[in-house]
């Protein structure tokens, strides 16, 4: 054995023990076992203690074991092969805190076998970054659905409210109407005399919430005949329309039976028990009567004819009795002539009164002939009259008409009721104004 295989053991072979004298001559052969020993439990001791990830330290110095005395040293016995050392690991180092430590990141040693996490629960699951992209399956509770049900169906509810039940676009989508049929006025009819309906489906296009919506009807009056308008407030939005009031209702007329020597002693108002009609009544004789006709002593029929204002026409039957011993009946008949205020024309009054026993008049038989200058003034004249009463004749541009009133009826006319009622007054108020009677 030479000097080089001691220094692979750390010994200085350099010392000499002859330096001491009195030194107890030791074994060399003991020596080195005793040291190679120290040495691997050394070893064996710190790689036991040392952590997993030790921070690395300077390698420690052994210190070489005191060299023998300078003598032939005796041989060495062959030791058998040891095992293959780990090299030391290096020293710990210095204890660090625990709250440092804890707040460390572990590292992970690459040599050491991994775990088996596959069968781990997400919340078990020691390192969080190996699982980082795992994103856990979210679940749909009953509760969201219902809820989700509950929004669809108020939102559902609320276009149905808006644009069905309240119309706020007016599209005329709901309510009975169409897109094609948007929410409108309608024009309404009202007979004279009847009372105002309040049926919105009478105004409007379709029918509306009775909550929703008002009807606005003062402006129409139902006992006179015109036109008039109304409105429909429905949704902050107003509907106008006309309500027109019409007569169509023909006159209620009630004859009697009259006795006279001659024809010539009757006019048509001696034939009326009453005539009723909210726009007035006109009454004239169907033919007008001839007294050669009715000559002869006997009981004849005659047809009465009652118009209203607006045209409507009833026709009834009467009687006459011609009878040689009856009573006279007493007559006043007022005429005048002149030119008319709104036409080309010349026109004729005449007024025939019939009186009762006290010679006040029962009735009155209002007569006027037009004879116009043009056939533009008669055609003028025709259009304006509306109520196409009287007869015309376009070849002598003629237009005669004939209204009679019973005293009742004369009452309630503006121009008739200023009329006298006695014969002689009456007779002296119209040849004060330019008639002449007889």
């Amino acid at each position: 054995m030479n000097n080089n295989d001691f220094e692979t053991l750390g010994i200085d072979n350099n010392q000499n023990i002859n330096n001491e004298p009195n030194a107890n001559p030791v074994n060399p052969s003991q020596d080195l076992e005793q040291t190679a020993e120290n040495i691997i439990n050394q070893v064996n001791q710190e790689i036991n203690n040392t952590p997993v990830n030790p921070e690395p330290v300077a390698e420690p110095v052994v210190e070489p074991a005191p060299t023998p005395a300078a003598v032939e040293p005796a041989p060495v016995p062959v030791q058998p092969e040891q095992p293959a050392v780990a090299e030391p690991a290096p020293a710990p180092a210095e204890p660090v805190p625990q709250a440092t430590v804890a707040a460390q990141e572990p590292v992970a040693d690459p040599n050491a076998v991994q775990e088996d996490l596959s069968n781990i629960s997400y919340d078990t699951k020691d390192n969080y970054n190996e699982f980082a992209n795992e994103k856990p399956k979210k679940k749909v509770s009953l509760s969201s659905i219902i809820i989700l049900i509950v929004l669809l169906l108020g939102l559902g509810g609320a276009v149905y409210y808006s644009v069905f039940y309240k119309d706020i676009f007016g599209l005329g989508l709901g309510n009975g109407g169409s897109s094609s049929e948007p929410l409108a006025a309608k024009e309404v009819t009202i007979e004279l005399g009847t009372e105002i309906p309040t049926d919105i489906t009478i105004y409007m296009n379709r029918a509306l919430n009775a909550t929703e919506y008002k009807l606005i009807t003062n402006k129409i009056d139902n006992n006179k005949v015109g036109e008039y308008k109304f409105d429909v407030i429905y949704n902050g939005n107003t509907y106008s329309g006309t309500a027109k009031v019409t007569d169509t209702v023909a006159p209620v007329l009630t004859t009697k039976e009259v006795t006279a020597q001659s024809a010539n002693d009757v006019v048509v108002g001696d034939f009326v028990e009453n005539c009723e009609d909210l726009s007035g009544c006109t009454i004239d004789f169907e033919t007008p009567l001839d007294a050669a006709t009715f000559a002869e002593e006997g009981t004849y029929t005659i047809v009465i004819v009652a118009k209203d204002e607006y045209g409507n026409e009833v026709k009834t039957n009467a009687n006459l009795v011609i009878d040689a011993s009856a009573t006279a009946v007493e007559k006043l008949t007022c005429t005048k002539s002149g030119r008319s205020n709104t036409y080309a024309a010349s026109i004729v009054y005449e007024y025939e009164f019939t009186f009762d026993g006290d010679s006040n008049y029962a009735s009155i038989v209002d007569k006027r002939t037009y004879t116009f200058d043009t056939t533009d003034e008669l055609a003028k004249h025709k259009q304006a009259n509306t109520n196409n009463d009287g007869t015309y004749d376009e070849a002598v541009l003629t237009h005669k008409s004939s209204k009679s009133y019973t005293v009742e009826q004369a009452a309630s006319d503006n121009t008739l009721s200023k009329f006298p009622k006695a014969k002689a007054d009456l007779q002296k108020f119209f040849v004060n104004n330019g008639f002449t009677c007889k």
